[in-house]
C-alpha cells in the first residue's frame, strides 16, 4: 500500500477479507452452539458475544497501537527530501501497513 493506492483497491480488499471472515465465523459458532445442552444454550451464546466484543476492543486497540508504532518509526528515519504532506501521508501508509500486516 503506498499514498497512492485507490480507495476502490482498499474497499474491495477490506469487503474480501470480511466477507472471508464471516465465511469462518458462522460455522464455528454454529457448531460451538450445537455442542451444547438446551439449558446451555443462552449462556453459551452469552459468552460469544462476550469474547466477540472483547476481542474486537482489544484487536481495534492493538491495530491503532501498531499503526501508530509504525508511523513514529516511519517520522524517526524519514528522508529530508520529503514535504511535510509527503511525510505525513508515507508514514499513515505504513503504519497502515504494519497494523494489517499482523
Amino acid at each position: 500500500m503506498h499514498t497512492d493506492t485507490s480507495y476502490t483497491y482498499l474497499i474491495v480488499v477490506y469487503a474480501i477479507r470480511m466477507f472471508s471472515v464471516s465465511l469462518l465465523m458462522m460455522p464455528i459458532n454454529t457448531t460451538g452452539i450445537n455442542s451444547l445442552r438446551n439449558e446451555e444454550i443462552s449462556h453459551g451464546t452469552a459468552i460469544m458475544n462476550f469474547g466477540r466484543v472483547m476481542a474486537g476492543s482489544l484487536g481495534t486497540a492493538l491495530m491503532v497501537t501498531l499503526m501508530s508504532f509504525g508511523a513514529k518509526i516511519f517520522l524517526s528515519t524519514s528522508p529530508s527530501h520529503l514535504t511535510a504532506t509527503e511525510i505525513k501521508q508515507q508514514s499513515i501508509a505504513i503504519g497502515v501497513d504494519i497494523s494489517f500486516a499482523l
